[in-house]
This record gives structure tokens, C-alpha cells and sequence, in this order.
């Protein structure tokens, strides 16, 4: 027995109690092919108006993040990617300091016909580890992957709501404009594209779904809807320090109802009717002070009850330790969706 295999399972044996207290619901959805949705335009994310990118970007080696997780993973999994950097101006400037956005695109060495594609958005605070790691654990299983970074200045506290809901705005018009100029690529398979992320990254990857008809499966970890109850009730460090600027105006007992205004358009809540519940695998964490269950519960009964894995045991933060079994679960969903039968 090698070492990797060796460890994969001293992992399944650490592991497996834990796995197996897992709630698993609506399991029958995860072998169904994802319908076709053809939806009309969103008018908050419609980008028409807005430039497109130009195929004339060039690709280039990144500089990645240099963390022992992202080090440890590699060392015990064999690279089987390429990853390339990749820039483009956002639709509209925000934020002085954020023009442009930047995306690493992760290329399978082997490619046999065309590529299926996962779009992987950021977390909301933190470098990009986990993201990153999700990328390539996904490249190692034979999807191509484009990785967003994050707009750092989501994480200012003394902002008003509308601001937030302008970086949300254009977090999607850019993913979209983006992926306009992905699609040219030979490689991909425009029928097969996938979104996921986690936390904030799995709000964004909702909303991506959400709008474009393009993107045909999502896997969300910790994800939650009702974005008002969220502020409102986070835990999250950033969230509760712009939290406290609030109530500076706006008691706390009315911050709820106050707030819904202001994010009912960028709320995947009042968007999910318009996903398939069959195209969709939901992860999360049984004591999550961040997103809470409640809210998790929300979006999952609007979204028409998907497959929804809850983990045991952990919160916001120590689901880190079912990540990579995480990961694995949305590969396969992934793949048993686009029937990717020669992907291992």
C-alpha cells in the first residue's frame, strides 16, 4: 500500500463515525441529469450595458498562497492541472482601490474532448486557502476550474447596505462577462458548467445560478438565505463589527426589518424558485453561529428541498474538517450530473 492510499484510509477511519452521523436528505436527486432552465433576465444583473471582455487577455503563471494546508494536499496529490492568471476590468468601479478583477484559471493536463467547468467563488474574510484548495481538488478530478478572488471592500464596516448590494450587483455582471469570454475557449463545454463556494462564496454562487442559465449544477457550502436575519444574527467578526455601526442609527431589535429592504434584491431567498432543487447539493454545519440553521433551512425549503448534507459536531469554522470530504461529495454530484463516467 502507498503512502497516499495509506493515509486516505487511516482518514476514512478517523473520520468515519463522524460521516456517518451525517443527516442526508433528498439522496435520490444525486444521480437525476440537471433540467434545462431557460429564465428571463434578471434586471439587477443584466450586464448588456456593460463592456465585454476583450479576447485579447493573456493568461500567466499565478503566484499562489503559500499555507501548509495547500502545501500538505499537494504533496500527498499529484498535480494533475496547470494554473494560469488572468485580469479584466470591473463593469463599474466600486471601490477606488478594486478596478479589476482577478481570476486563476486551473487546466487539467489530460484532456480528452471537451472540459466541464467549475466557477469557485471566495469566502467573505481570510486569504483565499480555502478557495484555493477547493479549486485544485476539483482540477484533480478532472474539471476545469476558474477561481475568483475576493473584493476586499466588502469587508468595511462603516458602509451602508446599498453598498454591499452594489459589490454583490457586480460580483455576478463580472462572473458572467467572464464567463462570456471563457466559453470561447475551445476546451470547455458550455453545457456542462458548475458553481460553488462557501459562506459568502456560496451566496454568490446561488446568485450566479440564480441569473444565468449557463450555470447548470451548484454545490453550496454553508449556505444561507434571508440575508437581513444573517446580519442581524452573524457571529462572523467582520459582520458583527458593521453590525455595530448600524445600530449606531437603527435599534437592534428593528435591524431585521429595517435591513430587508435593502437586500431583498440580492437575496437568493427571493430568487430560488427559479432554481431546480435536483440540480443542487447543500452543505451545512450543525452548530453554525455565522450562517444560522435557520436561515440554512430557509433557503433550502425555497429552493425546493435539494439534496442538503449537515454535518455533526463542527460550526462555521471547524467544518473546515469535513472539506475535503465535502469537496469529494460535490465532485461526484458534479460528475454524476454531466455523466463524466472517464473522469476519476
Amino acid at each position: 500500500m502507498t503512502l497516499n492510499n495509506f493515509l486516505k484510509v487511516l482518514s476514512c477511519l478517523i473520520f468515519t463515525q463522524s460521516f456517518l452521523s451525517c443527516t442526508h436528505i433528498n439522496k435520490k436527486f444525486l444521480k437525476e441529469q440537471p433540467s434545462t432552465r431557460q429564465f428571463s433576465e434578471i434586471k439587477l444583473f443584466d450586464y448588456k450595458k456593460y463592456p465585454p471582455i476583450q479576447p485579447k487577455l493573456t493568461l500567466a503563471k499565478p503566484v499562489e498562497t503559500n499555507r501548509f494546508v495547500l502545501k500538505l494536499y499537494e504533496f500527498f496529490h499529484r498535480r494533475k492541472y496547470e494554473v494560469y492568471k488572468f485580469t479584466f476590468p470591473t463593469a463599474k468601479v466600486i471601490s477606488e482601490n478594486e478596478t479589476t478583477n482577478t481570476a486563476y484559471y486551473y487546466k487539467p493536463k489530460k484532456i480528452k474532448g471537451k472540459l466541464p467547468l467549475v466557477i469557485v467563488f471566495p469566502i467573505l474574510s481570510g486569504d483565499h486557502t480555502i478557495s484555493e484548495w477547493q479549486a485544485k481538488v476539483l482540477a484533480n478530478k478532472g474539471f476545469a476550474v476558474i477561481r475568483f478572488e475576493k473584493k476586499k471592500s466588502f469587508l468595511k464596516a462603516d458602509v451602508k447596505p446599498d453598498f454591499h448590494v452594489e459589490i454583490l450587483k457586480h460580483t455576478i455582471i463580472d462572473a458572467r462577462r467572464a464567463l462570456d469570454h471563457i466559453l470561447t475557449w475551445p476546451e470547455i463545454d458550455p453545457e456542462k458548467i458548475a458553481v460553488t463556494g462557501i459562506s459568502l462564496g456560496g451566496i454568490s454562487a446561488s446568485l450566479l445560478m440564480i441569473a444565468d442559465n449557463r450555470i447548470k449544477v451548484g454545490g453550496f457550502f454553508l449556505l444561507g438565505g434571508n440575508l437581513s436575519k444573517i446580519v442581524t444574527q452573524s457571529k462572523e467578526r467582520f459582520v458583527t463589527k458593521y453590525r455595530d455601526e448600524l445600530i449606531k442609527k437603527v435599534d437592534l431589535k428593528d435591524l431585521e426589518n429595517w435591513l430587508r429592504p435593502f437586500y431583498q434584491e440580492i437575496d437568493p431567498l427571493v430568487y430560488s424558485n427559479r432554481l431546480d432543487p435536483k440540480n443542487i447539493i447543500m452543505f451545512s454545519a450543525k452548530l453554525d453561529n455565522v450562517i444560522p440553521e435557520e436561515c440554512s433551512q430557509e433557503i433550502w425549503s425555497a429552493m425546493g428541498n435539494p439534496y442538503w448534507i449537515k454535518v455533526p459536531l463542527v460550526g462555521h469554522y471547524t467544518a473546515f474538517a469535513y472539506f475535503f470530504y465535502g469537496n469529494k461529495k460535490i465532485a461526484k454530484f458534479f460528475h454524476s450530473k454531466f455523466k463524466l463516467l472517464d473522469l476519476k
